[in-house]
């Protein structure tokens, strides 16, 4: 949480970002966080540079996990990670699907009536390829990237600016945003991606 918050101190950020990396790998990727925990842990993995780490907790199949719920027939989200849980509608407890939009496909609105988009594919180590489509307040945009190609296309609504940053992966714990942004306005349009140590 003062990860995600940004009240960390600059100078030991770092340092807690290599604690709360240790601590995920030594429970094997499995989770151990609370609801509030929950919704951040990923995001703030992915944006430390560790997208590969939240990667291998997103699609862990055993106890405590999503995967674990979907295995046992999940539909929505439980209660509690075993399968003793009584209450099987935990929205909250969904935060990976927020994750997947604006992590793993990359694109995360930067103005609340959705003017302005930012699209940053190759965030998470061990995904090369990325398709998503969602509805906005002005009208639909897809999103449809491969770093194996280098290929990125747009369609995008009317009323809708997309800041693209363009230099693919960021791995290891090399921040994003360190790419100059180039901008797409409306309509169809593709772009030449640029991969960071090679395509995955």
């Amino acid at each position: 949480m003062p990860l995600a918050f940004g009240i960390v101190p600059e100078g030991q950020r770092s340092r807690v970002l290599a604690g709360l990396v240790a601590d995920v790998r030594d429970r094997g990727h499995h989770l151990n966080t609370g609801h509030i925990g929950t919704s951040l842990l990923l995001n703030v993995l992915t944006d430390g540079g560790f997208g590969g780490d939240a990667l291998q907790v997103a699609t862990q199949r055993s106890c405590p996990s999503w995967g674990f719920w979907l295995d046992r027939g999940a539909t929505t989200m439980w209660e509690r990670w075993d399968a003793g849980a009584r209450s099987h509608d935990h929205f909250f407890e969904g935060t990976v699907a927020d994750w997947i939009l604006t992590r793993v496909a990359g694109v995360r609105r930067m103005s609340p009536d959705w003017a302005v988009v930012r699209i940053q594919p190759g965030l998470v180590d061990g995904v090369s390829r990325c398709r998503s489509t969602r509805s906005t307040s002005r009208g639909r945009l897809t999103v449809d990237w491969d770093l194996a190609t280098g290929r990125l296309h747009l369609e995008v609504p009317q009323g809708m600016v997309c800041q693209l940053e363009l230099g693919g992966s960021h791995r290891g714990g090399t921040p994003a945003g360190t790419e100059p942004l180039v901008e797409a306005g409306a309509g169809e349009s593709d772009w030449e991606l640029k991969t960071v140590g090679g395509a995955r």
